[in-house]
């Protein structure tokens, strides 16, 4: 059961990081803006 364990970290780890990717493109400009 270790490796399905594994599995649904690395899932969950890839959508976190494509997602909050996605959020740091559709928020850049505002970024830009603050700073």
């Amino acid at each position: 059961i270790g490796w399905f364990i594994n599995f649904l970290v690395v899932n969950n780890e890839r959508f976190i990081y494509s997602y909050w990717h996605k959020n740091e493109h559709e928020s850049n400009q505002s970024k830009f803006d603050r700073y």
